[in-house]
């Protein structure tokens, strides 16, 4: 099959295939949008070595010569019966900046990468994309159904880790939380056991000078709520606000404070941050 060919989408965007140079803004976009998702050897061990690695099946979304999407396709057979087959497709790793969201680019590049999944001979393609959002809404337009899966079980191993994601994740698809926090951002803070982070990091903010201990406001939680928090996503505004009470109450999060001029901070931001939130 001949390689797949640009998709020009505007003016200065673009969805192309991948090709030999674009492994490190690649990488850099995964982890602004996962969070420490990896380093180029996890990328190289998940594409270039797979066996079945072919360029023309990793997608990216290019604006002004910036790689600002990026998805890829899996191909592998399922056997059916005595020898018989069918060939499917499984997507991973979709991506789009935080500052690119909310422009229908993503649909664009589903749209693309079913064309050539076809085009190679899939006869089925597996997703995962989180209920109710607006890529699960477009899935279902193309055709997508809800299988059943059986029950699974999951134990955290690097529980900053998943906070970490989680928060990240949360933010850069709550934009009005984001904005609420953007003047909290360098004395705001996250301690977890051993773990400490500001919310300036966590967005790629933070500088080098040390932060004001007068300003600081930290949210310390307890190992018990990383299942509520990294759920938040998917959870409506009033639930949102029901669950973080419940992490208060039961003392599963609390609040310290440098001083009382930055418990005044936090309370004169504190009703637009939980309209947001």
């Amino acid at each position: 099959m001949s390689k797949n060919k640009t998709q020009p989408q505007s003016h200065d965007t673009t969805i192309r295939p991948y090709r030999q140079g674009d492994e490190n803004q690649i990488v850099d976009l995964l982890n602004t949008c996962f969070g420490n998702w990896g380093t180029l050897e996890k990328w190289a061990e998940l594409y270039p070595k797979s066996p079945t690695f072919s360029e023309e099946d990793v997608f990216v979304i290019e604006k002004n010569n910036k790689i600002i999407g990026h998805e890829a396709l899996h191909f592998r057979d399922i056997i059916i019966h005595k020898g018989h087959h069918v060939s499917s497709v499984s997507l991973s790793d979709a991506a789009v900046h935080p500052d690119y969201r909310g422009q229908g680019l993503h649909n664009k590049l589903l749209d693309v990468m079913l064309d050539a999944a076809k085009a190679k001979g899939a006869g089925l393609v597996f997703s995962w994309y989180l209920r109710d959002s607006t890529l699960h809404q477009h899935s279902k337009k193309l055709g997508f159904v809800e299988i059943r899966q059986p029950l699974a079980y999951i134990k955290v191993l690097k529980s900053e880790k998943l906070l970490k994601s989680g928060l990240l994740d949360f933010l850069h698809k709550s934009p009005d939380v984001k904005r609420a926090l953007d003047d909290l951002s360098d004395s705001l803070y996250f301690r977890l056991g051993d773990t400490a982070f500001s919310m300036a990091e966590l967005l790629g903010k933070a500088d080098e000078k040390a932060p004001d201990q007068r300003k600081k406001i930290e949210i310390i939680l307890e190992e018990s709520s990383i299942p509520t928090l990294v759920r938040f996503r998917s959870m409506g505004k009033r639930r949102r606000l029901l669950n973080l009470l419940w992490l208060l109450t039961l003392r599963r999060a609390r609040l310290r404070f440098g001083s009382f001029k930055a418990f005044i901070n936090l309370a004169r931001k504190g009703i637009s941050v939980a309209g947001s939130t």
